[in-house]
């Protein structure tokens, strides 16, 4: 099976990302924030945010011992921590 993603954007950057494997598939809509002050060391926060849980999912979901839920819980937990 062949996986691809495509995403367009009339931004510089691109906060969205895609990733698929024969396990499961996801989508991260990254959404720009409405002030200009950002905290991240990224292009924006949503930028950082979605390249974090991007990370965090392809490696996460494939544990079949936890459920999805207590899989995003903890990865609140974890990127709070993070973008602190």
């Amino acid at each position: 099976m062949k996986h691809f993603n495509v995403s367009f954007t009339v931004r510089s950057i691109n906060e969205d990302r895609a990733y698929s494997c024969e396990e499961f598939a996801f989508v991260l809509d990254g959404a720009g924030a409405l002030v200009k002050e950002k905290y991240s060391n990224m292009n924006s926060d949503a930028e950082w945010c979605s390249n974090w849980w991007y990370e965090y999912l392809k490696v996460e979901l494939n544990d079949k011992s936890r459920t999805i839920p207590q899989i995003l819980k903890d990865g609140i937990e974890k990127s709070v921590k993070e973008f602190e």
